[in-house]
Order: structure tokens, then sequence, then C-alpha cells
């Protein structure tokens, strides 16, 4: 006779949603699951051990409040299992193994085939060389920043990455550029992270509190928070020297209130039907006013934001999605544009210095 152990079904759900993330592959604006997903589980005391893999990353997540059960190690279907988590009993769950993987609740149950470990790649070792970083500071700064990895498949992997030096914290899609202060990770080396790797750390450890763990070595980068853990492949390559695109010399300043800045770039873009599109947006400042406007199949379309701006006449052309993302990135109240010339990269800040875009003008 089989012998079954309780599993909390929620932590399980939750657990599979997380490393389908992880696994899931992104082409031309689409994700799909490699053939060979699977999900693995260790049971050893009150715990489970599940964890996934993909070509680049790996990602493990502690599950606890299990039933008493024998100590194990099987491997199952991910797609399958990502197929049946909305149909799962809405209670906790019971499970057994044996020649299979048996779920059951409520009047519910299925029986998984169980997979070879040789499906499996070795754990990586437990020699690691953890230092301690403050979560809750690194990725609200990975967030704030993300946006600009962009969605162009097309371009080199060194274009769609995340950058951490010694000073700063970059990321870019070869057309504008996200910047924060770097105050959290100690890098003597610029790195590149893919940018699905940073929304994968985003989802794996949200909401954990105060500190958790980082190792980067030549290749990859280790993330872990005690109860779950990241693996990630750093991008190969020299990284790009954003020093350089980042303009500097004699502004124009501007300054912008926020809220009404985004509610007018929010109207233009559903208008425009903007999207994922590249819809141009001209942009006259004159006076104490910023006219925006766009051109939709022949209709015009306009709105006026108040700036503080005391120079001349200054006219430009930009990415109307650009603009928006960059200006609800920013947290403070007030947006704020530095002017060079209607050719050149336009920075926009929170007037702090604590985050930094910079985009250029659309051609």
């Amino acid at each position: 006779m089989d012998s079954w152990f309780k599993l909390p079904r929620d932590e399980i759900v939750s657990s599979i949603e997380k490393l389908v993330k992880v696994c899931e592959r992104k082409t031309g604006g689409k994700s799909s699951l490699p053939h060979f997903f699977y999900i693995r589980f260790d049971g050893a005391g009150k715990q489970i051990k599940m964890s996934a893999y993909n070509a680049i990353r790996r990602a493990a997540i502690l599950v606890g409040g299990v039933g008493d059960h024998l100590p194990f190690s099987v491997g199952v279907s991910g797609s399958y299992l990502n197929d049946l988590k909305g149909v799962l009993p809405k209670s906790d769950i019971m499970c057994s193994v044996s020649n299979d993987f048996a779920l059951s609740g409520e009047g519910f149950s299925v029986r998984l085939a169980i997979l070879g470990a040789e499906r499996f790649p070795q754990d990586p070792t437990n020699e690691h060389k953890w230092v301690g970083v403050n979560y809750e500071e690194l990725f609200p700064a990975f967030a704030k920043i993300s946006y600009c990895a962009g969605d162009n498949d097309s371009l080199k992997a060194y274009a769609r990455s995340v950058c951490v030096t010694k000073d700063m914290l970059v990321c870019t899609d070869g057309f504008r550029m996200s910047l924060v202060p770097n105050t959290m990770l100690k890098c003597e080396k610029t790195i590149m992270l893919p940018p699905d790797s940073v929304d994968n750390c985003l989802s794996m450890f949200e909401g954990v509190k105060g500190e958790g763990f980082i190792e980067i070595t030549d290749h990859e980068a280790h993330f872990s928070s005690g109860s779950a853990y990241l693996s990630t492949r750093l991008v190969a390559g020299d990284a790009p020297n954003f020093s350089s695109v980042i303009p500097s010399g004699p502004c124009i300043p501007c300054v912008l209130p926020r809220d009404r800045f985004r509610l007018a770039l929010n109207r233009m873009s559903v208008v425009s039907g903007a999207g994922k599109k590249s819809v141009p947006i001209h942009l006259l400042f004159e006076g104490g006013v910023l006219t925006l406007k766009a051109d939709r199949d022949g209709h015009k379309i306009e709105d006026k934001v108040p700036v503080v701006y005391s120079s001349e006449r200054f006219t430009m052309t930009m990415d109307m999605r650009y603009l928006l993302e960059a200006a609800t990135a920013i947290k403070e109240e007030k947006v704020h544009m530095e002017l060079r010339g209607n050719q050149m990269a336009v920075v926009i800040t929170d007037g702090k210095g604590e985050h930094k875009n910079v985009i250029l003008p659309h051609r």
C-alpha cells in the first residue's frame, strides 16, 4: 500500500509558477517551455526542495509544512504539472511516491511518471562563497531599471542586459538606458546579467525581507534567500562603454509634474495605438508649457503639460513608448529633463541623482 503525506497546496502551486517563469523561453514576444522542462522533488524531514533548470538558469525552492515522509528524490514533467496546477483541489493535497508520483485530494487523483535522475544535471556544489546583500535595496534597484531591457530579440545579448559595474547598475536595450548607483554589490569588474534572469530574481525573491546572499563567479551569478535559490549564466562579451553614451556639458533644464506628464503620455499612447510599436511624439517647449503632438492615420493628437522652462523655443521628436516608460519609472513627484539638442540624447532623472534615464531621439 502506498504511503501518503500532505503537501501545502498554495505553496506547491506558487513554486510551480515561479519555476515555470525561470525556465520558459521568450522569442518573438511569446513564451514557451522547453520540451525537457522537468521539476525535481527532493524530500527530507518536513521539507521538500523543488528544483528546475534550463540552458541558462537553475532554480530551487524549499517548501515547508510537509507531512511525515521517507526521504525521496524524483523528477516529473514540469509541463504537465504546470497544466495541472489550475485544477488541483483548493485544499492541501496528499502525495505518494512509489513507482510513480501520485497526487490526490477531494475526489481528484493523478499519477505522474517518474523520470530518471539522468535527466537532471548535477546539483551545484555547496561550497559557495556567499556575500550578504540587502535584497530590500537590491531588487527595488533592479526593478527601477529593468524596463529598459526591452523586448527586441534581434538585438545581440550585450545590447539587452542588466550590467553591474563598480559604481552603477545599468540596463539597456541599445536605444535607451537606465542607471542607478550601485551601493549594494561589490563588483571589481563589470558583469552582464540576462534581463530575463533579473525578472526571475524579482519574482523568485518577492517579499524577501532583509539580507540575502549572492556569489558572482567568472561565468555565473548565484542568488539565495535561504528558502529559494537562483543561478544564472552571465552574458559573455565586453560591456559597452556606458559613460561615453551619457551626454554631458551645458544643458537646458526643465521640470515637469510627474503625474500630469504621465497622464498626458498615457492618453496619447492609447489614442495613437503606440503599444509596443515605435510611434514618434513631437515635443515643443515654449514659455511655461510643453506641447505634445502625435499623428495617427492622419488624425492629430495634442496635449499640454505645465513645465518649468526658461530657455528659447525648443523642439524635438522622441519615441512615445520610451518616454512613457521612463516617466513611469521615476518615483519622485517631479520629472527632471536635460535637453542639449534635438539630435542628442535626452537625460531624464528624479532630481536626486538616484535614478537616471537616457533616451535617444526618434530618427
